[in-house]
């Protein structure tokens, strides 16, 4: 436990140090805010078993039009797997996100931080999730293409990333779609 404290710790001043070299001088305009809500849909494992889906929301703080800090959850209903039994998985990462406005489409990188409860109806195997230890450490990595329709709305076409965690072999894919909402300088 207290290895996994210190792993925060030190992941959670990382990203302040990061943040505190982005963060505009006091002359500068306020930052820009935007608010995601939408679908998710997790490929546990990378394959085929597991396919939790559910909602997805985030927040992103905007330093310039290319910087900002993003932090989501993410909550994947219980779904029956392939062999009957429910999976459900929670997310909650925190982390950069690295944007390229063109026009009206913003190509975007993010990468974050932060934990994952994973929950199977029916699982009893101490290999997947240990008694005691529902709750796990995550970093994840991907890419995303928004598409802006008004000036402070802009529907997420699609978000892919790359989660590691604990869980089986640790290789899931998270694909996220929904809405944005902007607001703060533009």
């Amino acid at each position: 436990m207290t290895k996994l404290m210190t792993t925060i710790a030190l992941a959670v001043a990382g990203c302040a140090a990061c943040v505190g070299q982005a963060i505009p001088a006091a002359s500068q305009p306020e930052p820009r805010y935007e608010v995601f809500g939408g679908y998710s849909l997790l490929r546990g494992d990378m394959g085929t078993l597991y396919r939790p889906q559910g909602w997805a929301l985030g927040m992103t703080t905007r330093f310039n039009p290319y910087v900002g800090l993003d932090a989501g959850l993410v909550g994947n209903t219980p779904v029956p797997a392939d062999d009957g039994r429910k999976t459900s998985m929670s997310i909650l990462m925190v982390g950069p996100r690295l944007s390229l406005p063109l026009h009206r489409f913003t190509l975007s990188a993010n990468a974050g931080v932060g934990l994952t409860r994973w929950e199977r109806a029916g699982w009893h195997s101490s290999v997947d999730c240990p008694p005691g230890e529902p709750i796990r450490l995550a970093w994840e990595g991907g890419m995303g293409v928004d598409f802006r329709v008004l000036p402070k709305v802009s529907l997420r076409l699609l978000q892919i990333d790359y989660m590691r965690t604990r869980y089986f072999s640790g290789q899931n894919g998270v694909f996220t779609t929904g809405v944005i909402y902007a607001f703060g300088r533009r």
